[in-house]
């Protein structure tokens, strides 16, 4: 951090506060913090001032201003902060359609799929997947215009699309999708990279909830053994495919170490994120049914009462998916808890 505060400094003493080279900086800092060490966070910071300086000296329809929103967006979102992450991408499509209405180009088209691409996660995530499958549907048009030489943003898309239907419930129409992103990024990425590591522990999820937990495991095990080779120790990539794995080793009565990995993934998305997210939640729920594996019916019931006021405290509804699993899953242990007395 020093060192990238340096450069920044010397920047700024030569050009000024306000110069769009001090923005793509810090700009470049950010991305750097997320990329290589995904340091939430600390990126918000560089992306907030980055913005700040890209408003007061650039042109209004500049990419780069596009591209500032466009990164605040993605840190609100892993933030899972959905509003936040809405508003910022319906600013980053607003500059982008501002460009194309400018000058129609394969660069514009491409920056526009982007910012229609995250509006589709975000929606996915609020479980509004006819919504998502919308924004995705349009960004995979002008992808599939565009993406002559390069698939890497069509990968993503796909997996995006494929993420939606494995949510509402299509496993196959999702595994399809998965196959064909990681057949892309394989195609037009190096061997070991993050996209096609999240291809892999997405492919092993279908696996798992299809009853092929040996395949599945050894999948996830691939996801991760890369995820730390591009991003290290302390990713929330990497702490989605701990937990995945633990959801996979619970259903081979390995829950001991489940509970070990769940308890990594906490600590990762609280020292990367926040401390109320409601992926901590979901963590401490699967946590909660390993312990009921365990016949630790006390430390099931703890997870759940720690699991509910995050769930709170982040203003999900009653009905929200996340809530409604958990519920079901604490009538089971109470159930067998009051058999077992």
């Amino acid at each position: 951090m020093k060192c990238f505060e340096s450069a920044i400094n010397l920047r700024r003493d030569a050009l000024g506060d306000e110069h769009p080279s001090v923005a793509d900086m810090l700009f470049k800092v950010g991305v750097i913090l997320i990329s290589k060490r995904g340091l939430y966070r600390n990126a918000l910071k560089f992306h907030n001032l980055a913005l700040q300086i890209r408003l007061i000296a650039l042109k209004d329809d500049d990419p780069a201003i596009s591209a500032s929103y466009k990164a605040l967006g993605s840190i609100s979102y892993e933030r899972a902060e959905f509003s936040k992450a809405k508003s910022f991408y319906r600013q980053a499509f607003v500059v982008d359609e501002k460009i194309i209405n400018e000058a129609s180009t394969p660069d514009a088209e491409l920056n526009m799929a982007s910012s229609l691409l995250g509006l589709g996660r975000v929606e996915c995530s609020e479980g509004k997947h006819s919504e998502a499958l919308t924004y995705y549907t349009q960004a995979q048009k002008l992808q599939n215009t565009n993406c002559t030489d390069n698939n890497i943003y069509l990968a993503r898309t796909l997996h995006a699309i494929g993420v939606s239907n494995v949510r509402k419930g299509s496993t196959d129409e999702g595994m399809s999708f998965y196959r064909e992103a990681l057949r892309l990024q394989r195609d037009c990425l190096p061997d070991v990279h993050p996209d096609v590591a999240k291809s892999l522990s997405s492919i092993g999820v279908v696996q798992a909830s299809t009853g092929h937990i040996n395949e599945a495991i050894i999948t996830f095990e691939k996801a991760l053994a890369m995820q730390r080779m591009c991003l290290g120790n302390e990713h929330v990539e990497v702490a989605r495919t701990l937990n995945n794995l633990g959801i996979a080793l619970v259903s081979q009565q390995q829950s001991k170490k489940a509970i070990e990995l769940y308890d990594q993934a906490k600590n990762m998305i609280e020292r990367t994120l926040k401390k109320d997210h409601p992926f901590i939640a979901d963590i401490v729920v699967n946590k909660a049914n390993a312990h009921f594996q365990c016949d630790e019916y006390e430390g099931s019931i703890d997870c759940f009462n720690d699991a509910f006021k995050i769930y709170r405290v982040c203003g999900l509804p009653n009905d929200h998916p996340s809530i409604v699993r958990a519920l079901n899953l604490m009538s089971r242990v109470r159930h067998q808890e009051n058999l077992t007395i």
